[in-house]
């Protein structure tokens, strides 16, 4: 799956808020926050760990599959339904 590499980090610059990726080869603005409601904070944190999240559970699903054959426990249906929607399946 491709999406904007880097690291992404949360800014707030005049009250708006901003997810800023930091690429190798410049900074971009992956999200910002507009609305004015009490989760806009959070949700900005919540998006700007999103890429990093997204490879904590692919490599915990890849290293679990390597491991133990490619049998899944219950508990990893969250997992694939989170992977599903990151990358669009249905």
């Amino acid at each position: 799956m491709e999406y904007t590499k880097g690291e992404w980090e949360y800014k707030s610059i005049n009250e708006k808020h901003w997810i800023i990726c930091d690429h190798i080869e410049y900074e971009c603005v992956v999200a910002e926050i507009t609305e004015n409601i009490p989760e806009m904070k959070a949700n900005a944190h919540l998006i700007a760990a999103a890429p990093d999240m997204y490879e904590a559970c692919k490599g915990v699903l890849n290293w679990w599959q390597k491991n133990y054959d490619s049998f899944l426990p219950r508990c990893f249906a969250n997992v694939l339904k989170a992977l599903d929607k990151a990358e669009s399946k249905p």
